[in-house]
């Protein structure tokens, strides 16, 4: 009987192609010794796989026997290989047994599982753990001869998301807030409701954002659903964007957006807190040619100008309200338009 022995572990420790992994050994069976492929993965829930292999003692040979296992842990060296019921499915003891053919040829059909409990034994192979399969040759139902053949493999898994589902913003300054989400494949993210004056989302995969700096009356709670979605599923959550009052007389410290020379712009000053209709509003510094400022309703538009006097490069200003109480509230705030 061949000389018993480990093999090693077949691809990466996880692996993300759906390509097989084919691992060949050296003087076990044959001078090239016996080949197994096994799917790296990743697989979804119940997923059919093939494993096939050749190059095994034939029926009239021993050992003709094999058996796979799906295991919680890959193993990684010589005493950690599958021998005991707590990691594997259907435990050691009924491993799906193969034989091989006169040719010394198999092929065989295996359900992956990301849960199996069977004989006291459970696996969970998740998006954040790793499992393996085993292709070993079967003396007594186990892998105690010490040779084997696997490959290791995460499951898909549906989003689900992992930040907050709500976050507080100040009326007229900046915040920002992560949107996360994991699965596998990475789920994009996306935002459905109305969000207040001044914030906007990014989508993103695996990631995204709100931010801005809300309007002047935005103050309230906006109730959205963010989604993240995968090949494996579709998960929403909702989530709470609360927006909290100014308590003084200011501008909101919004980002304007980039003007292109020869496109229309616009860009939406506003005043936050307590103040008493109607506001005046002025600027002073440098806009980009072909911008002006409504001194009745703080909007800065217009089409930038194409010649040669309007260079692309960055415009800053100082925007200025006051309203009409008594003393009159005034409030300042500093901008920047970059034009391209």
């Amino acid at each position: 009987m061949p000389k018993k022995m480990r093999l090693a572990l077949a691809g990466a420790a996880i692996a993300v192609a759906t390509s097989g992994v084919t691992v060949l050994t050296a003087g076990v069976a044959t001078a090239s010794g016996p080949a197994v492929t096994i799917p790296s993965g990743p697989f979804s829930d119940g997923q059919s796989i093939t494993v096939s292999g050749s190059g095994f003692p034939t029926r009239s040979q021993a050992p003709s026997g094999l058996s796979i296992i799906q295991c919680s842990d890959p193993g990684g060296n010589p005493n950690n290989l599958p021998t005991d019921a707590g990691g594997c499915d259907g435990s050691t003891v009924n491993p799906l047994p193969i034989y091989t053919d006169s040719f010394g040829n198999f092929t065989a059909s295996y359900t992956v599982s990301k849960l199996t409990t069977s004989s006291g034994s459970s696996i969970n192979c998740t998006f954040t753990n790793a499992c393996a399969l085993w292709v070993g040759v079967d003396y007594n139902s186990d892998f105690s001869g010490n040779r084997a053949f696997s490959s290791s493999f995460i499951m898909k898994q549906a989003p689900f998301f992992t930040s907050a589902n709500s976050v507080t913003f100040h009326e007229g300054s900046n915040g920002a807030f992560a949107i996360a989400a994991s699965g596998l494949p990475v789920p994009a993210i996306t935002e459905s409701g109305a969000l207040p004056g001044g914030v906007s989302f990014t989508p993103g995969n695996g990631s995204a954002t709100l931010s801005g700096a809300p309007n002047g009356g935005t103050a309230a709670s906006y109730v959205v659903t963010m989604t993240g979605t995968n090949s494996e599923g579709t998960t929403n959550q909702t989530f709470t964007l609360t927006v909290t009052p100014a308590s003084t007389f200011g501008i909101a410290a919004a980002i304007p957006p980039v003007a292109t020379r020869g496109s229309s712009y616009m860009f939406q000053l506003s005043a936050v807190g307590p103040s008493k209709a109607p506001l005046k509003w002025k600027t002073s510094g440098k806009l980009p040619k072909g911008l002006k400022i409504n001194h009745s309703t703080g909007l800065i538009s217009g089409t930038p100008s194409t010649s040669k006097h309007s260079k692309p490069g960055n415009y800053s200003f100082t925007a200025g309200v006051q309203d009409h109480s008594k003393p009159k509230n005034k409030a300042t705030q500093n901008f920047t338009i970059t034009l391209q």
